[in-house]
């Protein structure tokens, strides 16, 4: 079966929303990511064409939102404002740069070099940080790692019940 442009972009987008009132409605305990994630999956096991992200062009819309995001973050920075908030910057480095010898030591040993490079933006960095990694593996032909990043970047908005209060 395959889909037309405006179907399979309507397709994805009601997953979207179902997705999200369902994160809601859970409080936010299971992302909406993950949901998403699990709806793309069943439906690729059963109705969905594999090409279906390809034919709603959503890489397309995420490659310029992600140009945007660039953009408008670069030119947001304040720097008297950064002058000021220095420890700010400096705390926040000195945890990136910890956060990349605990990914570099951890990851490297059990998964190998190319999984550290590759988590270590999706951790991070967040959503744009996965989203050009990702964009990135998949021109190299590295899907699985390609899919591994996204699948990080899910559960990390996961957050188990007991760290919610209700």
């Amino acid at each position: 079966m395959t889909f037309t442009f405006g179907w399979a972009l309507a397709i994805l987008v009601v997953m979207y929303y179902v997705s999200s009132v369902l994160s809601i409605k859970t409080r936010a305990r299971i992302g909406t990511m993950i949901f998403f994630s699990v709806f793309i999956l069943i439906g690729y096991w059963t109705i969905f064409p594999k090409d279906i992200i390809q034919t709603s062009q959503i890489p397309v819309v995420a490659a310029i939102c992600n140009l945007v995001l660039l953009i408008n973050v670069g030119s947001s920075f304040d720097l008297d404002a950064l002058k000021q908030d220095w420890r700010v910057v400096v705390i926040t480095l000195v945890g990136c740069l910890g956060m990349g010898v605990l990914v570099f030591a951890a990851v490297t040993p059990l998964f190998g070099k190319e999984m550290s490079i590759a988590s270590y933006p999706c951790l991070v960095g967040g959503l744009v940080a996965t989203n050009l990694v990702n964009e990135t593996l998949v021109a190299k032909g590295a899907d699985d790692l390609a899919v591994t990043i996204v699948l990080m970047l899910s559960c990390s908005r996961c957050r188990p019940s007991w760290a919610c209060p209700s």
